[in-house]
Parts: C-alpha cells; structure tokens; sequence
C-alpha cells in the first residue's frame, strides 16, 4: 500500500511532531521548515497534503496535491494569484485566532480612546502632561465589520463593555449572538453615521477590497476611531489619513496596510492619532494559538484519512479575482 505523501512546512518540536506520527503507518511525511530550508518544486509537485505556507509559484504544478491546510485564518495571497490547483482541498485555520487577536484589538481600540499611545509618547520626553478627554466605551456604538470568528468574540468583548454593536457580515443569514443589530456590505451607508467605532476584521476579497473608501471614511461621525486588523486594502488609507490630520475622525489604529511593511516615508509614521502596528494581531505561534492549530490539523488528518469532510474548507466562490 502506498502511502499518501506530506509536506510539512511548519516549526514544529520535536514533541509536537508526535501529532503526525501517529499517522505514519497512512501517511509519510516530509518536515521542512520554511525558516531553515529551502521549498523546492519537486517537494511542493510531489506532495498530496501541504501544511503550511507553500511558494505560490510552484503551486500551478501541484497536481498531485488534494489538500493544502494553511496555518491562518486569511487565504487572500493565495487565492489573487489564482494558483491552487481545482482539484485541491483548501482549509484555513479559522478558529485558532479568535481570542488573542480579539484582545489585540481591544487594546488598539482602549490605546487609542484613553489616548495612551500619546501618554507614552509624552513619557518618552518626559513630558507631564494632562492630555484632555477621553472616550467611553460604555454606552459608545460600534460597527463591527466581519463577524468570523475573531469578528464575534471581539463583538462579545464589547458587548462586556456595555458597547453598542452593530455587526456586519455577507451573509446575514447566518447569525451572531454578541451583535444588536446585523447588517450586509450593501448596507454600511445607511450605518456608519451612528457609529462612535469602526472596526474591521475582514479578508481580502474582491467585495471587501476598497470597502471603506473615502466617501464612506467622510461618513463617519466625527470624533470617532477607526480599527483595522483584518486587511490593509479594504480601508483607503490615505483618505484615512486625511480625516485624523483633518480633525474630522479622532484617530486610528491599524494593524494591516496596502504595502508591508509600511514605508518608512509614508506619512502615516508621523501622524500624531494614529496607532501603528506591524501585523501582528495574529501571532501565529502563541502557544495559545498554535496549540488550537496543532488541534486543528491532527483533527483534519484524521478526517482525511476517514474520508469525512475537513474542517474550515474555504468558499472558493468568495474569492473570484482575476489573473
């Protein structure tokens, strides 16, 4: 009998590689990690499961390859270049985010309320300084654009705070119980008016890219903030940034932008209301979430091996870019 073949191209210990070894009878694996070892495309084409992050260019080759399991919740590299093979399986790692990247955003959105951000700059300098009023959360509204899994419990930690959500997702058949009010895409003209807050945390789709645009950001009601930890296309930045120089919104924090890393020129570095971090709301290896990963992925061979169904297959349909 012949084994199926994998490519693991994740860091893992020496203790976590029992995960996939109790599979060995079923499955041979080959360990390369992407830090230490150059991916070959002879490894990717011969390969019938992925972990990982493969080279994108080697991918259009892989017609062995049924499944490719991704270690993060966004897909959208991938899928603009068009270059997973149709006949593979394509899972993410919805699920293992959800908690840490909820707390990120909290953080970012608590920073730039109470303006810390500018009261660490002032210790810097050493500079005492009463910086004026702050917001509420507290009985403050807040949009939340994206309700996966890390939308939702954001949404949830919110609600704690006796915060207002209105939630906003494509598909406003399927529920949230953390949001008041739920709304599509199509909707958010009719909303972003009333919302002291605006969050968003979603993928880069072609629905989602340009999303909030500059029409949308001179919608927003003045003196409110704006958090970004999903993907940098789908804000206009840079009308984003004429709004907090403007004086119109109060100010952003943004964990994502068009190009990264953020040039060291763009305006953006030297804009006093406006929280810059490097990507790196998710943290892919958190023990907390990389052991949900790890759950993940021995849960999905064990079901590939079944023949069930895997968990977190991607809706292809979402994603419709163009070559």
């Amino acid at each position: 009998m012949n084994k199926t073949k994998a490519l693991v191209l994740i860091r893992v210990s020496d203790e976590e590689k029992e995960i996939f070894t109790q599979f060995k009878d079923k499955i041979d694996f080959t360990f390369k990690d992407k830090e230490k070892y150059t991916i070959t495309k002879e490894d990717v084409c011969n390969a019938q499961i992925i972990i990982g992050y493969p080279p994108r260019k080697f991918l259009k080759d892989a017609n062995n390859l049924e499944w490719l399991q991704m270690i993060s919740s966004g897909v959208d590299k991938y899928m603009e270049a068009n270059v997973v093979p149709k006949q593979t399986i394509l899972t993410n790692a919805k699920g293992s985010y959800g908690d840490s990247q909820s707390e990120f955003m909290l953080s970012l959105l608590l920073s730039l309320m109470k303006k810390i951000h500018i009261y660490r700059d002032n210790q810097l300098k050493a500079k005492w300084h009463d910086e004026g009023s702050v917001m509420m959360l507290k009985g403050s509204t807040a949009i939340v654009i994206g309700l996966g899994d890390i939308g939702s419990e954001f949404s949830r930690l919110l609600k704690a705070f006796g915060v207002h959500v209105i939630g906003v997702r494509r598909d406003v058949t399927k529920k949230c119980n953390h949001v008041d009010e739920l709304y599509s895409f199509t909707q958010l003209d009719s909303i972003i008016p009333r919302a002291d807050i605006i969050a968003m945390v979603v993928p880069s789709t072609p629905e989602t890219q340009n999303l909030i645009n500059a029409k949308r950001i001179a919608m927003m009601k003045e003196g409110s903030v704006l958090v970004n930890t999903g993907r940098g296309v789908t804000v206009d930045n840079e009308a984003l940034c004429d709004s907090i120089e403007q004086g119109k919104i109060s100010g952003a924090a943004l964990d994502v932008f068009n190009i990264e890393p953020l040039p060291k020129d763009h305006r953006a570095w030297k804009i006093k209301n406006l929280i810059i971090t490097p990507h790196s709301a998710g943290q892919d290896y958190m023990e907390h979430n990389w052991k949900k990963t790890l759950d993940l992925i021995e849960y999905n061979l064990r079901a590939y091996l079944d023949g069930k169904k895997l968990k977190n297959v991607v809706d292809r349909d979402i994603y419709e870019f163009k070559e």
